[in-house]
């Protein structure tokens, strides 16, 4: 019996050895597609609007399914709104799909579009990534104490813009630094935009900003990601390329937006993928794993139990 016991107490250190290990593979991280109307709700998660007090209260407004990020209308046309997750990252990877809309005028048409990485609002720190309509521009950003700009790369004449949906992509891994950007429709491409090396920050937030270069512009963010580890791509029936099979899917395939434009085959993957996303995973156990150590503790349990009847 005594050796049973034993037995049952190894096994049971060993699945808290397991199930631990577990755990600290998994990413910490929060995706929010706004679907649900709000943004400060804690569903998924709470987004707090200029957190550092250094920036215009804007208009944040997630009520249409999108985050839409508007100026104070105070008349100026360089106001920058911004949002972020009260979630510290060392690693990030933060994505984002977005679009400036115009303003009241046909003229109004500039805007830029960017995510941070470790940002700390107490002192306005971290690192930018934004994308502009000025012949399609992008520039990797740190930014300094007092708001203090540096650029660390930079590059204008690309092909994409924020006048259509552009998707974002800023990893800070260690000391480097990446951007990636792409239009929905099309793959993530291998290599980044640009590029930097920098370790003045090492964690902090990420978060989304719009600057309303012409007046009245409108940052409308689709979706919005965070995690300590890479993003994981090519969800089969994902047509808009936010990694979520879901109704803006449908409608993309309805205009035409998947592989294989209207077809009956491209329907047939989004209706046999619904609701099927690479999640991004927490600090808890996966259910299945977390069944199968309690599984196997019960039938430790239950063996011991046995053998105790069989000695008794």
């Amino acid at each position: 019996m005594l050796t049973s016991c034993f037995r049952c107490r190894g096994l049971l250190a060993f699945l808290a050895l397991a199930l631990a290990a577990q755990s600290s593979v998994q990413a910490a991280g929060w995706y929010d597609d706004f679907n649900d109307g709000s943004a400060t709700d804690g569903n998924p998660v709470t987004w707090q609007s200029n957190a550092s007090g250094y920036f215009p209260n804007g208009v944040l407004n997630a009520s249409t399914g999108d985050y839409v990020l508007s100026s104070p209308d105070d008349g100026d046309d360089n106001s920058v709104i911004e949002a972020s997750v009260d979630m510290n990252f060392t690693d990030t990877y933060v994505r984002t799909q977005a679009v400036v809309m115009p303003g009241e005028q046909p003229e109004q048409i500039g805007g830029t579009l960017g995510v941070w990485a470790r940002y700390d609002p107490a002192t306005v720190t971290g690192y930018l990534a934004i994308l502009s309509n000025e012949v399609g521009r992008v520039e990797l950003l740190r930014i300094d104490p007092g708001v203090d700009i540096v650029t660390l790369d930079e590059l204008g004449g690309l092909d994409i813009d924020t006048n259509a949906d552009a998707m974002i992509e800023l990893n800070v891994v260690g000391d480097q630094l990446s951007v990636y950007l792409w239009r929905p429709e099309d793959p993530k491409p291998s290599e980044p935009t640009v590029t930097a090396i920098d370790s003045t920050y090492t964690s902090g937030r990420a978060g989304i900003l719009h600057n309303e270069n012409n007046e009245n512009t409108l940052g409308v963010f689709r979706f919005a990601a965070a995690q300590d580890t890479p993003f994981v791509d090519g969800v089969a029936g994902d047509f808009d390329g936010d990694n979520y099979v879901d109704g803006a899917d449908f409608l993309d395939w309805q205009r035409g937006g998947s592989p294989a434009p209207l077809s009956a085959a491209d329907l047939a993957t989004w209706k046999a993928n619904f609701g099927a996303a690479p999640p991004v995973a927490t600090a808890i156990p996966e259910p299945t794993t977390l069944a199968m150590a309690l599984g196997l503790f019960g039938l430790v349990a239950g063996g011991r139990r046995r053998n105790h009847s069989k000695v008794a």
